[in-house]
This record gives C-alpha cells, sequence and structure tokens, in this order.
C-alpha cells in the first residue's frame, strides 16, 4: 500500500492536532537518521460501515429506529468516530436514513446531527445509541441493516486523523557502534563498510 506522508510543516503541527508527543516518536537509523515510522495521511475517501437497530425511544416509549458509524472499514482512522466526527459524514447517513437529523442537543447546547425518534422526533441521546452500539458487537443478530458510506475527508480531518505507518524496517546488530540500522544501512553494516 502506497501512503501520503504529512510534508514536514504538517508533521511539525501534528502533535498539536491530537497526534502523538514529540518525545513518542519513532526510533531513527543511528547511521543515515531515516526514521522507523513517519505520519501517513488516510485516503481522501474513507468508507464507513454504519449500522441500524431498533431500540424504544425515552419519550414515547415506541420502537424506533437508530444508526450508528461503526467502523473504518478500511482501518484508516487511528480512532473511533462518532456521527459528528467528519464533516461530510452526518449529512451522507441523513440521505440515506430519515430519522438522522439536525436536532437541538440541550445537554451540549448545540445543534448538529443526531438519531431522533421515528415516532415523535424526540432526540435519542448519542451516549445511549453509542452505547447499545457496543452491545451490538456480542449480539450482532439484533442489527436489522448494515451498509457502508463513502466519506470524503477534508484537509484538516486527513491531518488530525494520520497517524505512524511503517516506513523503514530497523535492524538491531548485536555488536558495533550502532544499536538501530535501516535495511540499507545494515547491509553496509554487514559488508564492513561502516
Amino acid at each position: 500500500m502506497k501512503f501520503e506522508w504529512l510534508s514536514p510543516e504538517e508533521e511539525e503541527n501534528w502533535p498539536q492536532m491530537g497526534g502523538i508527543c514529540a518525545e513518542c516518536k519513532s526510533d531513527v537509523c543511528q547511521y543515515c537518521g531515516k526514521p522507523e515510522s513517519r505520519i501517513a495521511k488516510p485516503p481522501k475517501v474513507i468508507d464507513i460501515e454504519i449500522w441500524v437497530w431498533k431500540t424504544c425511544c425515552y419519550a414515547c416509549k415506541k420502537p424506533t429506529r437508530v444508526a450508528w458509524p461503526a467502523k473504518d472499514v478500511g482501518n484508516n482512522l487511528a480512532e473511533s468516530i462518532d456521527l459528528n466526527s467528519l464533516e461530510n459524514l452526518p449529512a451522507i447517513i441523513a440521505d440515506k436514513l430519515p430519522f438522522i437529523q439536525k436536532t437541538n442537543k440541550k445537554m451540549q447546547n448545540i445543534e448538529e446531527y443526531g438519531n431522533v425518534c421515528e415516532n415523535c422526533s424526540a432526540y435519542q441521546g448519542d451516549w445511549f445509541v453509542l452505547e447499545d452500539c457496543l452491545q451490538l458487537g456480542y449480539f450482532p443478530e439484533e442489527i436489522e441493516e448494515r451498509f457502508v458510506v463513502s466519506v470524503p475527508l477534508t484537509e484538516e480531518e486527513r491531518i488530525i486523523y494520520a497517524y505512524p505507518r511503517n516506513y523503514a524496517k530497523l535492524r538491531h546488530p548485536r555488536k558495533g557502534n550502532y544499536s538501530a540500522l535501516c535495511e540499507e544501512c545494515y547491509a553496509l553494516y554487514k559488508k564492513k563498510e561502516i
């Protein structure tokens, strides 16, 4: 798989954008300085699997369907996502499922996409829907529908969700002055050229 690496400027800002701290960066070849891993951007478009199931509305007590982004199909994101994690995701799901609507979330005092009851239009809290989704991992037969949506990522999201990928395999010689060498430098070490 070919990766698109962060530019040096993006990589410099990346730890402040949800990445790892500078001290946690990877090992480097002690001869040429090539890093063991680099920060790779996720693809421009990712596939997200959506799960749909029935639950009981807390307000009217009638059955209603709810949906949640269950997983990143290609494992392109280093962390889990919710309904509003990605800028383009909620509108794409709302186009397919009428019970995903912009709603007033009173606890957060914001208006954003959420699950609403198909009967009384009451907002079904994200925490409760997420909790159900996690339980469905143990009871997948309760999932009524699964489908995959393709979601274009913004450039900012591609930086935020970037994470380390292997870039160079480091070898660890038993003798000599180097504790970590990339493949090219290790070949020189074996030939006793370094």
